[in-house]
């Protein structure tokens, strides 16, 4: 671990202002948030369901309840999530829905007797996830809008979730170590096997580690880690590269070698697979949600245990995960590779 420096700059520029530190004041000020954390891991719930049984000031994140975002103003019941049925590369992550959303009057609406009151449910504990409960919890401080420090980490973290972390960051990019350092417990946590374990206290413990990470981070009190990229492939099929991802930033790797679209597998202890499946971008030619819906057929797949995601990033079922081999799975990506025509030839 490195040594903070005092300030956060850009890096690969001169003469670049400096990006001011906060201080612990700062970040506890006012009235603490009265959040009530519901963590369901792997649970998908419809719209329709939450809206009917949550009760007023309920705040569901991240995938928890399946579609874009929702509000049912009058009884305070908030949707905020960006994977299914939305244009993923043009939709704010839910950390960043959360910050936007307090800054424009959620804030206001979820006060009770002047202390920013919800009941949350989420299903995971990943970086968005992670991001979005420190907003939430410290809305007082969250909400000022000349709030330089924070607003980089959740536009970084943003970018990160939209994409899947398959972002072309440059490995020698100065700010990606002390960025990972922040979720190193939900990566190492990841790598242990922690998620398939679906323990709800366990995913809540990484939210608060991460959380106090978060803070450290913002006071200049963080520190960074070495990147490791490593990766294994262990197939192609046109466009598409199967891989075995052991190092926990393998997806940098993956991009700095020049692979735009994969299908990432981890074996599970039950015999089954847990598999992520991203493109670059739209532009790159590998139909996702054609593949997804040709993969639940042939699963039996229906409501939210399925598969599913955006157009650039998703995956395997949430809670009975896939019994599709690597092997036959390489096979049938094949079929979803299409040829984006250079219309300027």
């Amino acid at each position: 671990m490195t040594e903070p420096t005092p300030h956060l700059s850009v890096p690969g520029t001169s003469n670049t202002p400096e990006i001011p530190y906060v201080t612990r004041a700062e970040i506890e000020q006012g009235e603490p948030a009265d959040i009530r954390l519901h963590m369901e891991p792997g649970v998908v719930r419809e719209w329709p369901e939450f809206q009917q049984n949550a009760g007023p000031h309920s705040v569901a994140i991240d995938g928890y309840v399946e579609g874009p975002i929702q509000r049912d103003l009058e009884r305070g019941i908030i949707n905020l999530n960006h994977h299914e049925r939305v244009d993923r590369s043009s939709t704010f992550a839910t950390c960043q829905q959360a910050l936007f959303e307090l800054r424009r009057g959620l804030y206001e609406r979820l006060l009770v007797d002047g202390v920013f009151s919800a009941d949350v449910y989420a299903n995971d504990c990943d970086e968005d996830v992670c991001t979005t409960m420190f907003v939430l919890r410290h809305t007082e401080f969250a909400r000022g809008v000349y709030n330089p420090a924070l607003n980089r980490l959740v536009d970084m973290e943003g970018i990160m979730d939209i994409t899947g972390g398959f972002y072309p960051w440059p490995i020698e990019y100065a700010s990606l170590p002390e960025f990972l350092w922040i979720y190193e417990p939900y990566h190492a946590f990841r790598a242990a096997g922690g998620l398939g374990r679906k323990d709800p206290s366990q995913f809540v413990e990484v939210i608060d580690r991460v959380g106090e990470r978060i803070e450290q981070h913002l006071m200049g009190e963080g520190g960074s880690v070495e990147l490791d990229t490593n990766y294994e492939t262990l197939g192609q099929n046109g466009i598409v590269t199967m891989v075995r991802e052991s190092g926990q930033h393998a997806k940098v790797g993956m991009l700095s070698d020049g692979l735009h679209a994969y299908v990432s597998v981890r074996e599970l202890e039950n015999g089954r697979y847990k598999y992520s499946v991203g493109r670059l971008s739209p532009y790159i030619g590998f139909d996702l949600p054609a593949l997804f819906e040709y993969l639940n057929q042939l699963e039996g797949c229906t409501g939210s245990d399925s598969w599913g995601g955006g157009d650039t990033i998703g995956g395997s079922p949430r809670m009975s995960d896939s019994g599709i081999p690597p092997t036959q799975m390489l096979e049938i990506v094949g079929r979803f590779v299409t040829r984006i025509k250079d219309e300027s030839a």
